[in-house]
């Protein structure tokens, strides 16, 4: 899966560096103005960079940066964002955490989709 990836954002680093050098490569009477290259290369660069950063991301494995909860079918957006309207969701796994859960004396609950503990006051 994340040979398919990479292969995927691999355009968006070749094409970029692809245009680079036929911006810069041209010189003479008939090439590009100076502008326009320095236009053209700051696009490339930006394209370039979320290309690179996909790619690091998907081999480093960050790209999750949202986990969809199960039970509802949305993303969670981090723990705070639910802890607002009061209900909580796991952090290991996002699951959505009832009333029916299992807590500890020191406020640990436990996730009854991947049985693991954490502690809602922190």
């Amino acid at each position: 899966m994340k040979i398919f990836a990479i292969v995927f954002m691999l355009p968006f680093v070749a094409v970029p560096l692809f245009m680079m050098a036929m911006l810069w490569g041209e010189s003479g009477f008939g090439g590009p103005p100076l502008f326009m290259k320095l236009a053209g290369t700051c696009i490339c660069l930006a394209v370039m960079s979320g290309g690179l950063f996909g790619m690091y991301s998907i081999v480093t494995g960050k790209a999750n940066r949202f986990k969809l909860n199960r039970q509802t079918g949305s993303f969670n957006h981090g723990p705070t964002a639910h802890r607002e309207r009061g209900d909580y969701s796991c952090p290991h796994c996002g699951a959505a955490i009832s009333t029916e859960a299992e807590i500890s004396p020191s406020g640990d609950v436990k996730c009854p989709y991947c049985k693991s503990w954490f502690n809602v006051n922190k």
